[in-house]
């Protein structure tokens, strides 16, 4: 569809364009095609027609039908299969059984097997779970896109590229005339862009910024609820999910300040609440300089919380903030809705 909010008609073209090579070097142009139809994120006829086409022609090797679009054979109620759902189902859980998770690790005894421990972890996150991060090359560049000085207090709000298509946004708050603060506090959010009106309503949301800079940033995708399921899935085709790229946007946040003029050795401390305060205790992981961490209403388990390629399969969050604990300083405030089966680390007195 032209007008497709989920995948969006250039994307669409540049993967016919990759796809097509190959079925050129098999001599089969012809069996490959594109249809495009006006409209949003919808299966209508227009585009069932071409697609029931190709069916008949390359799959049925026969002669296509003319015309032929998908025509409900049965009402919904004649598909009803069960009066009610049996209580033994499993289809809403049957992915926890395809890989067993790490069991929950003893404490360990001394100071050197918790190094081992944490060395161990730290290397199967890198490798297992954030692989697909990018390579870091040079500090990122921030572009000022907007900056107003209101009540003794200057605004600025700066683009970042944490990648190529990944656009996000940083507001800075602070005093006039202070060049190196106490310390930059950044509220990681899941909400819009702040632009100027944006800004001026976080001002006032967090008031005086005193003698620490005051920063927002927002990282990638932070759209509608109603478009998270889409977007969820379109990271998960090519081998990664979106909040552990959204780790990835506030580690190069941190380092978007850490190049501006008077901050390099400001130290920083993250406050975020829910998903993102879980994104912020693994960017912390492998962020270096990071000084504090206040984490509000995050998730007891992975079971619950931001979804990384193999987590369970290395550790939860319990031993995440443990590992954070050790090189800076953390205020953590678990969320309220544990228990049952929804956390495997329900019976971990460390949780």
């Amino acid at each position: 569809m032209d007008a497709d909010e989920y995948f969006p008609l250039s994307g669409v073209t540049r993967t016919h364009d990759q796809v097509k090579r190959i079925y050129d070097l098999y001599d089969m142009p012809a069996n490959f095609g594109l249809a495009i139809a006006s409209g949003p994120h919808r299966d209508t006829p227009e585009m069932q027609t071409p697609v029931f086409r190709w069916f008949d022609l390359h799959l049925k090797q026969q002669e296509p039908k003319t015309g032929i679009a998908a025509v409900k054979m049965f009402l919904p109620l004649a598909l009803k299969v069960f009066d009610k759902i049996p209580e033994d189902q499993n289809n809403t859980c049957i992915q926890e059984s395809f890989v067993p998770a790490a069991p929950c690790p003893e404490v360990p005894a001394t100071a050197k097997a918790w190094l081992v421990l944490k060395d161990k972890w730290m290397t199967d996150l890198r490798e297992k779970c954030f692989a697909g991060c990018p390579d870091e090359a040079g500090p990122p560049e921030a572009i000022r896109v907007f900056s107003e000085d209101s009540g003794g207090n200057q605004c600025e709000v700066y683009e970042i590229h944490s990648q190529p298509f990944a656009l996000s946004r940083i507001c800075l708050m602070r005093k006039a005339g202070v060049r190196k603060p106490r310390e930059i506090v950044v509220h990681v959010e899941d909400g819009v862009l702040p632009d100027g009106p944006a800004v001026r309503e976080i001002m006032n949301r967090f008031g005086t910024p005193g003698e620490a800079v005051q920063a927002v940033f927002v990282p990638r995708d932070a759209g509608p609820i109603s478009q998270q399921t889409q977007l969820r899935r379109r990271y998960m085709l090519v081998g990664q999910t979106l909040d552990g790229m959204r780790v990835w946007d506030i580690r190069w946040a941190v380092q978007a300040l850490r190049a501006m003029d008077g901050f390099d050795k400001v130290p920083i401390r993250l406050e975020a609440e829910g998903n993102m305060g879980v994104n912020a205790l693994y960017a912390s992981l492998f962020e270096s300089g990071i000084a504090g961490l206040d984490l509000r209403r995050i998730a007891a388990s992975h079971m619950e919380g931001p979804d990384y390629l193999n987590v369970l399969r290395i550790l939860d969050i319990p031993e995440a903030a443990a590992i954070a604990a050790s090189h800076c300083a953390l205020r953590l405030q678990p969320s309220k809705a544990e228990g049952g089966n929804s956390s495997r680390r329900s019976q971990n007195p460390r949780g």
